[in-house]
């Protein structure tokens, strides 16, 4: 479930991304002709009350290169991390594999109550 869960992080390797949407975006901070981007399950992105699996809620990670539109996936771990004293629930991207000090991004806030009176289960 989403409602515990209001940031995400992303390993700082990439730098600190644009943020449209639901869509993250690096300009690569080695490599200038390549770009990075993370796209977001918008069901996720815009606050459910459904339950998602870690392996659903990234629609698409993948890179491209200037000149080439075509989308080259990028491997990455999802970690959900429990509270510490300064975050609460937070879901990690880690891209690469390559685990340095990570950016943390608020997600959207609801746009509706948890529970809808009438729809509680």
């Amino acid at each position: 479930m989403r409602p515990q869960i209001f940031e995400i992080s992303v390993s700082g390797i990439l730098g600190i991304p644009v943020i449209t949407d639901n869509v993250f975006y690096w300009n690569h901070p080695v490599g200038p002709t390549e770009d990075y981007y993370l796209v977001m399950n918008p069901a996720f992105w815009e606050w459910s009350a459904g339950a998602f699996l870690l392996k659903s809620i990234v629609d698409e990670y993948y890179h491209t290169f200037t000149g080439d539109p075509t989308h080259y996936p990028v491997d990455f771990s999802l970690t959900l991390v429990k509270p510490t004293s300064t975050h609460g629930y937070v879901i990690n991207n880690v891209p690469f594999g390559v685990s340095t000090p990570p950016n943390y991004f608020t997600l959207p806030p609801p746009d509706q109550p948890y529970w809808e009176y009438g729809d509680d289960p």
